[in-house]
């Protein structure tokens, strides 16, 4: 995936290794998280939509979100990548482009929750309601008020056992709704890019921030890094490094 986006074989083979030998990494990996596991399944399913594999792109994405829910934020920006460029069809129109349900969008749509609905079901038919709350609603009520480093833990910590907890719980989701549907319109056409910065997002305004969430940045980091350099650079205002340049 690296070299279809023009790195140097030096900088994939670090950006590798940036994963695989990171000390957090290899901790958190040791006490049985299942990161490296939902690593390979996004990094998969985007390089499925980079070879343009619509249908193993949609299968590999709903098993990535019934593994674990926060690829769904991915869903907006891949919607909008499947356009007329990416089917190379006939431009409908500057707005309508953004929304029409063409042939590729319909079909990754219907693949991806067909997956996610099927090994929902099986699951939920094994294990009843318990499944069901333990992997997806529980994440809407969750508080944490240990080993939280969420820019939230304090006001979460302090109104804990309030009336009101819940519902501060449920508006700490709107300024991540708000970047998450910005950042996706700004830079859907580079994909990795952009869940890389639509995860970045999500750690750092989550409302519940461990040391295993960091790791769902970093395995994406790895592939995109350098085009966050230059972000920052032009947004700082900085003269980006020929060095830099020379990478990409």
């Amino acid at each position: 995936m690296q070299k279809m986006r023009n790195y140097s074989e030096k900088t994939s083979l670090t950006s590798a290794a940036v994963w695989l030998f990171n000390p957090l990494t290899l901790t958190v990996s040791s006490r049985g998280n299942a990161e490296s596991v939902m690593a390979i399944l996004v990094i998969s399913f985007l390089y499925a939509l980079m070879c343009q594999t619509t249908l193993v792109a949609a299968a590999l994405y709903g098993l990535a979100v019934h593994f674990k829910i926060y690829p769904v934020t991915y869903a907006l920006p891949i919607y909008l990548l499947l356009n007329s460029d990416y089917t190379g069809s006939k431009r409908l129109g500057r707005y309508t482009d953004y929304w029409w349900p063409n042939r590729e969008r319909i079909k990754f749509v219907g693949v991806s929750l067909g997956t996610f609905v099927l090994l929902t079901s099986v699951f939920y038919l094994r294990y009843g309601y318990e499944f069901l709350h333990e992997t997806y609603l529980y994440h809407l009520t969750r508080t944490d008020m240990r080993h939280n480093f969420s820019v939230y833990f304090y006001m979460m910590y302090l109104t804990a056992q309030s009336s009101y907890s819940t519902v501060l719980g449920l508006l700490a989701f709107f300024p991540q709704v708000v970047l998450l549907v910005a950042i996706s319109l700004k830079f859907y056409r580079d994909l990795p890019f952009c869940c890389f910065l639509q995860t970045f997002v999500f750690v750092t305004f989550n409302k519940v921030c461990t040391s295993q969430v960091f790791l769902q940045q970093v395995f994406i980091k790895q592939h995109c890094f350098l085009e966050f350099l230059i972000f920052m650079c032009r947004y700082k205002k900085i003269e980006i490094s020929p060095i830099i340049k020379k990478n990409l």
